[in-house]
């Protein structure tokens, strides 16, 4: 089978190589996303100007923050709530994204800076933050990597125990996790709100 593109479809030769063809892709992809990434670095201003401290370098773009810029997180919520409805402010659900910080600065980094975007997973909100939309503590919430658990493997080898990735126990789970999606995304203004909800729901 081939890969239709409009009324065109291309097809492997039967001569061809797969993992040569994958290894040409991958190398072009690294090749073309270095070189996007270089672009930034070439730009030049016209005119002489001091540069403050705090300056992006093309280094600072690949390196993704653990915490959002001073100051964005509460202006982010303000432009949430300062829309009315019928009069009234909207409140923001904080607790929706509360304790997944991380991931709301990794995904506002690659959305405002890098626009090297990666694909959020399912349950990468889910798996750390505090509260569920049920207003309970979130059970399922990840434990602090640092804290490591030594346990005896099947072959009598003391190990550490890696963290489980996060399983959806129910259909209310992976309502919950698109929730949380569609409110990061809304937050961080990935799209206009119409279209986040058109698109989760």
């Amino acid at each position: 089978a081939g890969v239709n593109v409009g009324t065109t479809e291309y097809k492997l030769p039967d001569d061809t190589e797969e993992s040569a063809l994958k290894a040409q892709w991958l190398v072009l992809s690294r090749h073309c996303r270095k070189e996007y990434q270089s672009s930034f670095s070439q730009v030049s201003p016209t005119t002489t100007t001091t540069t403050p401290l705090s300056s992006t370098t093309p280094l600072d773009r690949d390196v993704v923050p653990k915490s959002l810029p001073a100051g964005v997180y509460a202006k982010l919520v303000e432009d949430y709530n300062k829309i009315t409805l019928d009069g009234v402010r909207r409140r923001f659900p904080e607790k929706q994204l509360l304790g997944a910080e991380k991931v709301l600065a990794r995904m506002y980094h690659e959305h405002h800076t890098s626009k090297l975007y990666t694909a959020t997973p399912l349950g990468e909100i889910m798996a750390q933050r505090v509260w569920t939309s049920f207003d309970t503590i979130n059970s399922n919430r990840k434990k602090d990597p640092s804290e490591k658990k030594l346990i005896i493997d099947e072959k009598n080898q003391i190990s550490e125990k890696s963290q489980d990735d996060w399983d959806v126990r129910g259909q209310w789970m992976l309502i919950d996790a698109t929730q949380a999606l569609r409110w990061a995304w809304i937050l961080l203004k990935y799209d206009s709100e119409t279209a986040i909800n058109k698109y989760v729901d």
